[in-house]
């Protein structure tokens, strides 16, 4: 396995690109676990772990796995090679520097899996009742259109919406009305059913969120205010690195099999005002429910204990 480095620079992100020896399928899955392999190697170093975000993008033409990190320390670095080096096997070159500015801004790039580590915390969904979550990662936005099309073109699948003939679908539906092909590609995929959203991870290797770690991501302070909260602090709170993007209620991994119900969290989000907890921010869902303002987003899959 050749390790090629590249001129290191003072900014981020990291950009590595691994190209395999023979076979492509399924290479970009694999990279994705070997990745959450290193950053839960990381999780007992939580001043590394703590701003880690990881970009996944798919093959290129040559089946290289190209993937963006900030956060990155030296050490984590080497970490990272040395996981690397256990697939060896499988890897033929390995390309490290960092990104132009040009290859830095495809970060937000719509066909980009783009992750941030959640450290272990202590949440009180229920204001007077204490859950630990072990730390987690998960996608700092909502699943786009772009990403559920690719989906849905490799495997022919057909959403919920789609199979019924409703109007709204994932890719046609009045949240992207008006948009350029760029935004609309970017945007959350709305107007998917739990159904899709599990079809959807198990073919990226992806799962859904716990209720417990949809909380633990979304609300930076368990505290709540006594009074209420100004907009200048909002907008602060949203420009952290840890805050999850684009609030809107998502599908979680909780699913009632006998009724067939699966649950949507509606909120809160980043900070919890006076009450928050007397207001209903959860609602069970027929698996084949969709709607214009439901969207996902998915976790890395790696073992997380439920509480």
């Amino acid at each position: 396995m050749d390790i090629v480095y590249h001129e290191f620079v003072d900014w981020e992100p990291l950009v590595i690109r691994l190209i395999p020896k023979s076979d492509c399928q399924g290479f970009r899955s694999r990279v994705e676990r070997w990745l959450i392999e290193w950053a839960n190697r990381l999780r007992s170093q939580i001043a590394e772990v703590s701003s880690l975000e990881i970009f996944i993008f798919p093959l290129d033409a040559h089946g290289g796995a190209k993937i963006g990190i900030e956060g990155i320390t030296e050490n984590a670095l080497e970490d990272l090679l040395g996981l690397i080096s256990e697939y060896k096997d499988e890897i033929a070159r390995v390309q490290i520097g960092y990104a132009s500015e040009e290859i830095k801004g495809s970060a937000e790039r719509s066909d980009a899996t783009r992750f941030v580590t959640i450290i272990d915390k202590t949440i009180w969904p229920h204001s007077n009742h204490e859950v630990r979550v072990e730390a987690f990662t998960i996608g700092k936005r909502p699943v786009t259109v772009a990403q559920f099309a690719a989906f849905a073109k490799e495997t022919g699948y057909r959403s919920t919406n789609e199979q019924k003939g409703s109007v709204g679908t994932y890719n046609s539906n009045d949240q992207l009305a008006g948009m350029v092909e760029e935004e609309r590609l970017t945007s959350p995929a709305f107007c998917v059913s739990y159904l899709d959203a599990i079809a959807y991870c198990e073919w990226t290797g992806c799962r859904l969120p716990t209720e417990a770690e949809w909380l633990a991501g979304f609300v930076l302070d368990w505290k709540e205010s006594d009074e209420d909260i100004s907009q200048d602090i909002w907008d602060e709170v949203r420009r952290r690195p840890d805050a999850l993007e684009d609030a809107n209620p998502e599908w979680t991994a909780e699913h009632d099999t006998v009724k067939n119900l699966a649950l949507v969290r509606y909120g809160p989000h980043y900070l919890l005002e006076p009450g928050w907890a007397d207001v209903p921010q959860r609602l069970w869902h027929s698996t084949d429910y969709a709607d214009l303002c439901l969207t996902f987003r998915v976790v890395a899959q790696n073992p997380v204990p439920r509480p």
